[in-house]
């Protein structure tokens, strides 16, 4: 009762002696609920007031509000964190000490910080690694020198940190900075013994005693200690594929995450196929020119040999990520591609074409292979100018957008997908067929085959088109931590005209899935139907068998 503020509550016990087995009777009596009263968080003299709270109500619990214990203690806690926020690295809680006042039925509090000394945001100096440059964790700094301290910007920086895959473990520690004139240039700093004052455990001591001649809201220069541990830098991997329609495929990666000591990322995949044989070859490198530049290149060689066309080409493209804000990151590139060509209407003919392939992402979720909440939005605006029989010039937008809604915590999630996109030219078919849309199959319409939605030839072979429309929602069951179902209903078509012609029939596909949760993402196993099948459109199941969700 004490914990949710009734102070005054009585618990009266009786127990029947005349029973058998004794009846054990406990009646508890709340009486009236405490508040919270008048209470102070106090400072030394020496700290600057400014954005720092004064009070709980500052802190999300206003005076009045009920005393439940959990509530102050957890507004208590967050006084440090304000303070972490606003220039103090090393606030504490000195002391708290509470009394009730039973006549008034409230709950006072005393609350003394230790704010330790205000400081600023300088350089960064590591410790735990050799093979990684201090140049990249430098340019990878989420503030400018000078700034305010701010723990928010510490808790970013170990997030872009750990997203590279180099490092296990990070932890970051405000220091002094060293001697310039002993600071070893390589920027490792050799390890700290426990009791050294610059350590996180020990600075409270040598900044108190600093603070002391301190002027008020004055700032004292702290650079950064980042102690890492190295995770392995390169991985290889393997799976495969199955599509009822497709047959196996087999996939396989090498991936090296410290290309070049500075974070870089290089990475080769191969995809083997029956219909479809891949190499392709990334590179990023992050940092580049600042902390929200990215450099990125890809190349690929493909031979494709499908019911819509037969390719065999190389692909090459350069260009630079750039961050616009948490969720916002712009792409673009410049492309070139060339080789040749065979589809259903059109003899082998050589194509070649150049491309500014621009990419506008807007993403608040947190796992590109299993998200389970979150938007993530995708504006892809494409230029080409090529030959392929004769010139073309050519420009196409594509928007898709995914949501995904916890509907039962994180045990029962909506996903929600769907795209649309289009050439901006009405004779497609005089156009390279690999440019063209289309739909069927795994990660598109489940439920019928590969590539063989919209129009097709006398011999039933897709031609591809100028537009598209798709539309995916799956309810996903997470029943234990490793399993997961999945119901799914799909639709799409792929259109000749620019513009999607909505009036004609989409084509719709529903199913079951089962998921196996790993942790690299979630092996999936999807049953699917057609719901409205044409005629030359298959009835029987298909089956898909891959890693990843299928949005």
């Amino acid at each position: 009762m004490h914990a949710y503020g009734y102070y005054d509550g009585k618990v009266v016990r009786d127990i029947d002696s005349t029973s058998s087995p004794l009846t054990v009777t406990i009646t508890l009596v709340p009486n009236t609920q405490f508040r919270l009263g008048e209470h102070e968080i106090r400072y030394p003299e020496t700290t600057d007031l400014e954005n720092l709270p004064q009070k709980l109500d500052d802190v999300g619990l206003p005076t009045g509000a009920y005393a439940i214990a959990e509530d102050i203690i957890k507004a208590i806690d967050t006084i440090p964190d304000n303070l972490k926020n606003n220039g103090y690295p090393f606030a504490a809680i000195q002391e708290k000490a509470f009394a009730i006042n039973p006549q008034e039925k409230v709950l006072y509090a005393d609350i003394d910080v230790a704010p330790g000394v205000k400081a600023s945001m300088g350089n960064v100096w590591i410790q735990g690694t050799d093979k990684v440059r201090i140049s990249y964790f430098r340019n990878m700094r989420t503030w400018d020198e000078g700034t305010l301290w701010k723990e928010s910007l510490v808790d970013a920086y170990k997030e872009v940190l750990s997203q590279q895959g180099i490092f296990r473990n990070i932890e970051v520690t405000p220091i002094l900075p060293p001697d310039p004139a002993t600071a070893p240039r390589n920027g490792i700093l050799p390890a700290l013994p426990e009791e050294d004052a610059t350590t996180k455990d020990g600075a409270d001591t040598e900044k108190s005693s600093a603070n002391a001649t301190l002027q008020k809201g004055e700032q004292v220069p702290h650079d950064l200690l980042v102690t890492v541990t190295d995770g392995f830098p390169r991985s290889v991997g393997a799976g495969v594929n199955y599509d009822t329609d497709r047959g196996a495929g087999v996939q396989a990666y090498w991936e090296h995450r410290n290309f070049f000591s500075g974070g870089e990322k290089f990475r080769a995949d191969l995809t083997l196929w029956k219909d479809l044989q891949n190499l392709n070859l990334s590179f990023r490198k992050p940092g580049f020119f600042t902390r929200n530049m990215a450099f990125v290149a890809d190349a690929w060689l493909r031979r494709e040999d499908t019911d819509a066309f037969m390719q065999r080409a190389v692909w090459l493209g350069a260009g630079i990520e750039y961050r616009l804000g948490r969720y916002w990151w712009l792409t673009a590139k410049g492309t070139l591609e060339a080789g040749e060509l065979e589809d259903n209407e059109n003899p082998l003919s050589s194509y070649s074409m150049i491309g500014l392939p621009l990419q506008l992402r807007f993403d608040t979720t947190t796992s590109p292979l299993n998200a389970e909440e979150g938007v993530r939005i995708l504006f892809h605006l494409t230029p080409y100018v090529g030959t392929y029989r004769e010139d073309f010039t050519l420009l196409i937008p594509k928007l898709e957008a995914q949501v995904f809604l916890p509907l039962w915590e994180k045990r029962l999630i909506l996903a929600l997908r769907g795209a649309v996109g289009s050439l901006l030219d009405d004779n497609p078919q005089d156009l390279p067929a690999s440019v063209r849309f289309y739909a069927g199959g795994a990660g598109s319409v489940r439920g019928y085959a590969y590539q063989s939605l919209g129009e097709q030839d006398s011999k039933e072979n897709p031609l591809g088109g100028a537009s598209l429309v798709e539309m995916n929602a799956e309810l996903r069951l997470n029943i234990t931590k490793n399993i997961g179902l999945v119901a799914f209903l799909d639709g799409g078509n792929v259109y000749t005209k620019a513009m999607p012609e909505f009036d004609k029939e989409i084509q719709w596909g529903a199913g079951l899935g089962l998921r196996y949760h790993t942790p690299i993402g979630p092996l999936r196993l999807d049953v699917a139907l057609p719901v409205n099948p044409r005629p030359q459109d298959s009835t029987s199941p298909f089956f898909y068998l891959s890693i990843g969700q299928s949005f």
